[in-house]
């Protein structure tokens, strides 16, 4: 499995594998010296402790392996989708509790006498009053992922190319195995009910400290059937918590530990699992709900985890310019509409390429789209891309391209029903001033040409114009994408985080560079080091244009009740991107999730999706990278069967004709490409175009550290004006400072680092 974390065998597993194999020793060789006498007489006394040391030692393993081990929580608690969806329902509906306790205790000294008059001394823990109390919690919101949301990422995550998930489900092979530590996550609402947790604790151990010593423990507790570790079978031919290969039971997981294989089995069992950390986040008061003021303080609207982004507000531009200027939005407004026409006609039913096509049945399917369909979408990634950056762009410069991993199309019967009657409702207003009759910037550019038809997606086709309707792309994370395409964009969410450039709604853009510049990515788990682009019908109809942010001046139009949109043209002003501000969620459909990696904008041009993790003139031997063999031998011997060997096919006899060259390091066919230097074979990956390759590592160019003047390095930390390591020995050839081990890129790769392989194929 590729994309998800793995679990981990801790220190405690591997000691105590450790404890029951010296254990089984010390057993073995603690009866042979008690009842087989092996050692000399004197030596026999030895054979019992050794043995009941040895016992004690395999039982502490049996005991940790089958009743302390996470493996053995995962065995025991098995669930299908279904079973877990219910759990995790019954523990969002869970009222959280707060427990404290507290041990008083003291030491007392008994004094002794040997045989042989010796005193010692034995100190001995002594309990006195404990107590125990909880907090008094009047309230609580449930901010736990629904199981819905994750378990569509890991279907999608696994499919291939399948069009389906129903193809896929058909495939007995194709379920997954997700490993879910659920932790309880509690906090108070707000500053006052933190302030008062707090009190309220000191208060109790306080009251309660009656001794010279104290255990005083927190611990969070929840009214229900709490388990901290579960295994979800995600897909399989039945909804059955049982559908799992014959060796992943607790009967076989018991036999190897009895074995002292379960070391082997957890590594086994693990490498065929994904695992996720699932926080059953809950936010408390001791005040009813209703009476809160605020959002929870640390609800997942400010927090940054994956599974929080699917609530997170997106930062937007601060508002600007002067207000003060006459409310001018009526008769501008007005203009504006001046050629709003007839009723239109809009088509009924679903998209003619959708799957599902009865909409008297309710679905909710994601189908990942054909590699064909992948690259259609790629197109309409880089014709709408536009090297142009705004103060909304987090990263220092432009990637140079924005590069297309995953597409998946969403079909919902409940979101499309609700898209076409808001489209419905908009065609008897009558036809708007479309896009290309407006002021500014043209017509929409997702909007294909003749000349780009056929290599676009089809989709492009089946738009209402008449209306407005428009694909535009959505910036999200690849969670929040997936999230909303569950139940569409919650419009209590956005823009309110910090100021909105052009008012409080959804914020979507023709151009996949600007939305680029709202998209966030994973920072773990499946979708690690990925951005999402939504790409969305979106119904405009009347749009309010303006150029610059004047919030007054678009709240009043608004007001008027004629515009279902603004048009915020910074392209017509400042030469940036236009913007679609949409306040009503029906009037857009999330139908695409598209997955999307950055490229860095100093970044050699590579295919990151052809499998190879090389350099596009290397190929992967092992774990090195060689240069290429058909460009060594000019295509006659294309395979490479060794370092030092290439041949025309891996065929039994080609093993013995083929191509051999110098049997020396880092000559003849044991090079690696030009990127690198064609140099020594290296680890996957590449360096960045203004780095070069030296010695197993990337540094910045020395002609660039030092002007041309001394253009070829040497060492870490010296550059020279020719590549004769004897003529840089002269002081006037060459140049040395510690300044030179460097790297040419930010972060971590402003240091000297190895090849990195992201820069070569996605996911390393």
């Amino acid at each position: 499995m590729e994309g998800g974390e793995k679990e981990q065998l801790t220190p405690a597993t591997l000691c105590s594998a450790f404890l029951g194999v010296l254990g089984v020793g010390m057993t073995v060789f603690g009866a042979l010296v008690h009842w087989a006498g092996i050692l000399p007489p004197e030596d026999q006394g030895l054979g019992m402790p050794v043995l009941v040391l040895g016992i004690l030692f395999y039982l502490a393993h049996i005991s940790e392996a089958l009743f302390k081990s996470k493996t053995s929580k995962y065995l025991y608690w098995i669930m299908s989708e279904t079973d877990f969806q219910a759990y995790v329902k019954e523990l969002q509906e869970s009222q959280p509790k707060i427990k404290w306790t507290i041990q008083n205790y003291h030491y007392e000294e008994k004094r002794h006498r040997d045989k042989d008059g010796k005193e010692h001394v034995e100190r001995k823990r002594v309990n006195t009053h404990s107590a125990e109390a909880y907090y008094d919690i009047g309230g609580f919101l449930d901010e736990t992922l629904s199981p819905a949301q994750m378990i569509a990422m890991f279907h999608l995550m696994y499919d291939g190319e399948q069009q389906d998930l129903e193809a896929n489900k058909k495939k007995p092979i194709s379920r997954i195995f997700l490993l879910c530590e659920m932790p309880l996550e509690y906090h108070p609402v707000d500053d006052q009910e933190e302030q008062r947790l707090f009190d309220r604790r000191e208060a109790f151990w306080r009251d309660n400290t009656r001794d010279t010593h104290q255990d005083k423990s927190t611990t969070d507790l929840i009214d229900c059937g709490y388990k901290s570790h579960v295994m979800v079978i995600l897909r399989e031919g039945t909804d059955d918590s049982r559908a799992r290969p014959w060796w992943m039971q607790y009967w076989f997981y018991a036999i190897c530990t009895i074995f002292l294989m379960s070391v082997p089995f957890r590594c086994f069992f693990f490498s065929h699992c994904t695992k996720i950390q699932w926080e059953v986040l809950k936010h408390f008061s001791h005040k009813n709900q209703n009476s809160w003021a605020d959002d929870p303080k640390h609800g997942r609207a400010n927090r940054t985890d994956t599974a929080s982004k699917a609530f997170r507000k997106v930062k937007r531009e601060t508002p600007t310019g002067n207000f003060t200027e006459p409310n001018v939005a009526w008769d501008a407004g007005k203009q504006q509409l001046e050629d709003v026409g007839p009723p239109v006609q809009v088509p009924v039913g679903v998209p003619s390429y959708w799957k599902n096509r009865d909409l008297d049945k309710d679905f909710d399917d994601k189908i990942n789209l054909s590699a064909d369909e992948r690259e259609k979408m790629q197109k309409l990634v880089d014709v709408t891309y536009k090297d142009k950056a705004t103060r909304d762009r987090k990263s220092d410069g432009m990637p140079t391209r924005l590069v297309v991993t995953q597409v998946v199309r969403m079909e919902d019967s409940k979101m499309w029903r609700r898209f076409e009657q808001k489209r419905a409702e908009l065609a008897l207003k009558g036809r708007p001033k479309l896009m290309a009759e407006m002021p500014g910037s043209g017509a929409f550019k997702t909007s294909p040409s003749d000349s780009d038809a056929a290599e676009l997606p089809s989709c492009l086709k089946e738009l209402t114009v008449d209306l407005n309707e428009a694909y535009l792309f959505h910036g999200s994370c690849p969670g929040g994408a997936l999230g909303i395409g569950e139940d569409g964009f919650d419009m209590s969410r956005v823009g309110t985080n910090v100021g909105t450039m052009f008012g409080a709604g959804a914020y979507m853009a023709e151009a996949s560079s600007k939305s680029d510049e709202y998209a966030t990515e994973d920072p773990s788990g499946l979708f690690a080091g990925k951005f999402a682009l939504l790409l969305c019908r979106t119904l405009l109809g009347n749009m309010f244009y303006i150029t610059e942010s004047n919030i007054p001046r678009i709240e009043d139009a608004l007001a008027t009740g004629k515009f279902q949109t603004v048009l915020g043209d910074r392209e017509a002003a400042v030469d940036t991107y236009r913007e679609f501000v949409v306040f009503d969620e029906a009037q857009i459909y999330p139908e695409y999730d598209v997955e999307i990696f950055s490229t860095d904008p100093l970044a050699r041009p590579e295919n990151l999706l052809d499998g190879n993790v090389c350099a596009h003139d290397e190929e992967l031997l092992g774990t090195l990278c060689y240069k290429k063999c058909s460009l060594l031998t000019d295509g006659k011997a294309p395979v490479r069967l060794s370092a030092f060997s290439c041949a025309k096919s891996k065929g039994f006899e080609d093993f013995f004709r083929g191509k051999i060259g110098l049997l020396v390091p880092c000559e003849g066919y044991d090079v690696s490409g030009d990127e690198a230097g064609h140099g020594c074979p290296h680890k996957p990956g590449t360096c960045l175009v203004n780095e070069e390759f030296s010695l197993g590592k990337c540094y910045k160019r020395c002609d660039e550290l030092t002007d041309g003047q001394f253009p070829h390095r040497t060492s870490a930390n010296t550059c020279c004006k020719t590549k004769n390591f004897l003529e840089c020995i002269e002081p006037t050839e060459s140049t040395f400072s510690f300044n030179y081990n460097v790297g040419g890129g930010d972060g971590s790769l402003a240091k000297s680092h190895s090849p990195n392989a992201k820069f070569t194929e996605l996911g390393q």
